[in-house]
């Protein structure tokens, strides 16, 4: 009998910033909607199931419709550990997907000038390891989550 595997890859085709900051989530979220025009809004965390414990991260959304843009502000650090372990210099990140034009460098200085922001470096989601806990999707009851195979 033949043996059929199914390989699927993830969508890895979004731009990803990290961001220093040592303001609450909902501080620089305001923050970015204030200085940038956005208006991002607080949704259920995004869980993280590792072999030993459970890592809550906020998420705060942004659908832009006329440019059909989804921007996404993700708290990378909790108290049980972090979204992206290899990224543990930034306390936040920001996921831009379906960006129709490329990021420019008048937007990173709008961003970087955007109060309680310290940092800010664009990443290469397809060098990290843990990128698989940038795709996340919504469950039925409305949670976020998703499994980690990273092992600490």
């Amino acid at each position: 009998m033949p043996v059929y595997t199914l390989d699927i890859e993830d969508d890895y085709s979004f731009d990803l910033i990290g961001i220093s900051s040592h303001v609450h989530d909902y501080r620089l979220s305001w923050a970015l909607n204030k200085h940038m025009g956005w208006m991002l809004e607080r949704q259920n965390d995004v869980v993280v199931k590792t072999v030993k414990n459970l890592s809550f991260h906020a998420l705060f959304e942004y659908n832009h419709e006329q440019e059909m843009t989804l921007i996404a502000l993700l708290s990378n650090k909790s108290e049980n550990g972090f979204l992206l372990p290899e990224l543990q210099q930034f306390d936040y990140l920001l996921k831009i997907e379906n960006l129709q034009h490329e990021l420019n460098d008048a937007f990173y200085k709008q961003l970087r000038n955007t109060s309680f922001i310290q940092t800010v470096m664009v990443v290469d989601a397809s060098k990290i390891k843990s990128r698989h806990n940038l795709i996340y999707t919504t469950t039925e009851e409305g949670s976020i989550q998703m499994e980690s195979v990273y092992k600490k």
